[in-house]
Order: structure tokens, then sequence, then C-alpha cells
């Protein structure tokens, strides 16, 4: 997966792989694929925050939505911060991007 063994994010990655059956993983990938993401993409959002793995496919499509659709991001600059996806939308990501608006 590109992640350097002697790396924190090694343990992490391998906590995620351990836990998620294939078909898992495969419901995951074909979840973040539905938002445009290639294959690369997905994989670098691994390598990034592995525990991106754990977010339930039910609370992908509104987070994906809001930052498509509010701040006009495109799924492949959202890819690249994968940590968004661990917070809770109604009170870290809406509230801060509404606070920030002009």
């Amino acid at each position: 997966m590109g992640i350097d063994p002697s790396s924190c994010l090694f343990y992490l990655a391998i906590f995620s792989l351990t836990l998620r059956s294939q078909q898992k993983w495969e419901m995951k990938r074909k979840a973040f694929k539905s938002f445009g993401w290639s294959d690369d993409e997905f994989s670098m959002a691994f390598e990034v925050q592995s525990m991106v793995m754990f977010t339930f496919e039910k609370k992908l499509r509104p987070l994906m939505d809001f930052f498509v659709e509010d701040p006009h991001l495109k799924p492949s600059a959202v890819v690249k911060y994968p940590n968004r996806f661990l917070v809770s939308l109604e009170k870290r990501t809406v509230r801060g991007v509404r606070c920030c608006k002009f």
C-alpha cells in the first residue's frame, strides 16, 4: 500500500486491515469510487489515514455531499484530507465552514 514499515502509520494500517474482511474492504472501496475516486485515490486516502476504513458508509454520503456542494470541492481534493471522514459532520465540519464564510 506504499506505507513505510518503520512508520507509526504502518501499524495503524495493519490494524485497519486485520479488522476488515475482504468483503468489507471491497464495499468501502466501491463506496469511495462511487464519489468519483480512483483506485489510486482510495489507496492514497488509506495511506494518509488508514482509520478511514472504519467510517460507516451511511456517514460517507452526507460528508461527501457536504464537501462537494457547500465549499465546492472536487472529490479528488477531498481525498487529500481523509481525516475529514473521522469527525462529526454536524459538530465540527459544518459549524467550522459556516463560521469561516464572509
